[in-house]
């Protein structure tokens, strides 16, 4: 058994994360579907990448496009991406792509790159050095408007990102590969 490298750095940097998260609230993040959804998915494809590529006959177009697209957003450094890309680089119609997200994960395209985009801020917060911006944080997954972001990361993660900043010193700094 030997998975790709790559997918097997970014399945480990997932549930690292996740356990950050854990450990720095006491209590799983509001959005754990989503979160445990990303890691069952990033496993199965640690698991598949090992078995080498599907037949093209076996995989529905749907799911195809669904793997293009995760393909894609992980290529991305901080992903702040349209739905209008996503299906670009899935080569399906926005409808197929809409229900390929539903059925894996619950959720459509858009609230699934808006769980992806929170769960970095709240890492690099996390994670940040003293004197940290939270802005300038939020500027860089795509948040440009500071009061609009407050109020969202709020309802994601129940605190406000000042308060998230505070808790800097007691999250389990973990040293990680950089997918």
């Amino acid at each position: 058994f030997t998975p790709a490298p790559a997918l097997m750095t970014k399945f480990r940097a997932s549930i690292l994360d996740y356990l950050d998260v854990v450990a720095a609230t006491g209590s799983p993040p509001l959005d754990h579907d989503a979160c445990e959804e990303e890691i069952t998915m990033l496993l199965v494809r640690v698991i598949a990448s090992a078995a080498g590529p599907e037949p093209r006959s076996h995989t529905p177009p749907r799911l195809a496009g669904l793997r293009r697209a995760l393909d894609f957003i992980e290529a991305q450094d901080r992903p702040h991406l349209l739905v209008s890309d996503l299906v670009r680089a899935a080569g399906v119609s926005q409808s197929s792509l809409e229900t390929a997200f539903r059925d894996r994960f619950h959720i459509g395209p858009k609230r699934y790159m808006m769980s992806r985009r929170m769960q970095g801020v709240r890492r690099e917060l996390l994670r940040s050095a003293p004197g940290a911006r939270i802005a300038e944080v939020a500027r860089l997954w795509g948040f440009n408007h500071p009061s609009q972001f407050a109020a969202d990361y709020r309802r994601w993660f129940g605190e406000l990102p000042s308060e998230t900043l505070g808790q800097r010193g007691r999250a389990p700094q973990t040293k990680r590969a950089t997918p």
